[in-house]
């Protein structure tokens, strides 16, 4: 009987302090596109680790790479392309870092195929980029290194989540306008096709705040937890 009514003290307490629920703030992209560095003999354009133009139009999502013998009779050699896009932090400025509890960067993929004339398609693998953003996405970004993660394998449409909760945290409490990331494919042969990410409202940055504890459910739960370990010692002493 003690231990029920010891659980039903912590419960009452703990229920104070959790009564605001935690918040899911969704954000979606002020700006995004996909960026290609490629050789185009035609463009005269090389594939030399500098990203060239944008790949299609604003909010592409194409992540992709490709060797030259794997794009047969297209006549273009060797290609990558990359898609970047960054979401604004205004609605988190001066957020305390313990009320964030979580960072979720959604991936919303289409289709996973080839460019190629024919051949499996290899399974997917992308790796997040982050960098401090200013609101509007550039070549420049497409070749920022910093990597945050390394996805699973991806073989199928559907989407594919990012943990990039210390990430957010850090952009927030040093003031930035605006988180950048950046996703590059590192399989050959396998391309990512995800849909708009300007239109389609499903790429997006998952934010989860929870309330800082009012100082009446501080005490609620310091007296909680005196009265169970009040109830604890008593256990002990009838026990003796």
């Amino acid at each position: 009987m003690w231990k029920l009514k010891a659980a039903l003290f912590a419960a009452a307490a703990l229920a104070a302090v959790l009564d605001a629920r935690a918040e899911i703030i969704v954000v979606q992209p002020s700006d995004a596109g996909s960026f290609q560095d490629a050789d185009f003999p035609g463009a005269g354009t090389v594939f030399d680790g500098r990203f060239d133009s944008a790949n299609g139009p604003p909010g592409t999502v194409d992540i992709a790479r490709f060797n030259p013998s794997q794009f047969g009779s297209f006549g273009i050699g060797r290609l990558e392309s990359r898609f970047v896009e960054e979401f604004a932090l205004a609605d988190f400025a001066g957020l305390p870092a313990e009320r964030l509890a979580s960072a979720r960067l959604v991936l919303s993929v289409r289709a996973v195929r080839t460019g190629t004339a024919g051949g499996a398609v290899p399974d997917a693998v992308i790796e997040l980029h982050g960098y401090r953003g200013n609101g509007v996405v550039s070549v420049a970004d497409a070749e920022v290194t910093n990597q945050l993660a390394t996805s699973a394998r991806i073989a199928a449409p559907g989407e594919v989540r990012f943990d990039v909760t210390a990430f957010v945290r850090n952009l927030i409490g040093t003031g930035a306008g605006h988180a950048g990331f950046q996703f590059r494919n590192v399989v050959d042969r396998a391309f990512v096709v995800g849909t708009n990410a300007l239109t389609s409202g499903q790429q997006r940055l998952e934010v989860t705040l929870v309330p800082i504890p009012e100082p009446a459910s501080g005490i609620a739960l310091a007296a909680g937890l005196a009265c169970v370990a009040a109830m604890v010692g008593r256990r002990r002493h009838w026990l003796r």
